[in-house]
């Protein structure tokens, strides 16, 4: 097991920040504004805001549902296959569902297709936990934890913000879902190039 200066002299422990991070940076505006979106998204075929309320409100118990499935069975294959590249599919998954949005066709089709992709890319959340534990053990596992979650809260923050700044002032969510889908790939990347870190030589 690594202690906690050990592990965070490795690049594998900062790329994990940074894939956790950016994953989270999505998370944090979508899960606060995800109704809106999604109405957003479904007035673009003409229904009135009243209309798309309640549908909103379907979409994300749908998302809630799938999620609950799908969180234990990324969990158990997590434990039969690679969990960084799982993890780098979900981001993949998450970054489509955000582009599927962005024609405004308001389909029911489209929008059953936002929340369950939505919903696997939630699936990397419990897999960091365990990335984490694989790669540097229990010594100082809450330790790297905590201080992991400093900047993942710092990037994240500010996302509902500027996310809703940008629909006061264009009426639309376009120019918020596309940096997020680029964000969800760069989370992606950092998944799929973290290396095992190795074990430090010790005295003792």
């Amino acid at each position: 097991d690594f202690t906690a200066k050990e592990a965070m002299k490795t690049p594998s422990y900062w790329l994990l920040v940074w894939a956790v991070g950016l994953r989270n940076v999505v998370h944090s505006g979508m899960s606060f504004l995800l109704a809106p979106v999604i109405v957003w998204f479904l007035m673009g075929s003409g229904r009135t805001e009243d209309n798309s309320l309640p549908l909103a409100a379907l979409f994300v118990g749908l998302m809630s549902l799938a999620a609950l499935i799908m969180n234990p069975v990324m969990g158990w294959l997590g434990d039969k296959w690679s969990k960084p590249k799982l993890s780098a599919a979900a981001m993949i998954g998450g970054a489509l569902s955000l582009l599927i949005l962005l024609d405004r066709t308001g389909n029911i089709w489209q929008a059953v297709l936002f929340v369950v992709l939505l919903a696997f890319s939630e699936t990397a959340n419990p897999l960091a936990w365990a990335i984490m534990g694989d790669f540097f053990g229990r010594r100082s596992f809450a330790t790297l934890r905590g201080w992991q979650h400093l900047p993942d809260q710092l990037m994240s923050m500010s996302t509902p913000v500027w996310m809703g700044l940008i629909f006061d002032r264009t009426g639309s969510y376009y120019w918020a879902l596309v940096p997020l889908a680029v964000i969800y790939g760069l989370s992606a990347a950092c998944y799929l190039v973290i290396p095992l870190p190795k074990v430090p030589a010790r005295g003792d």
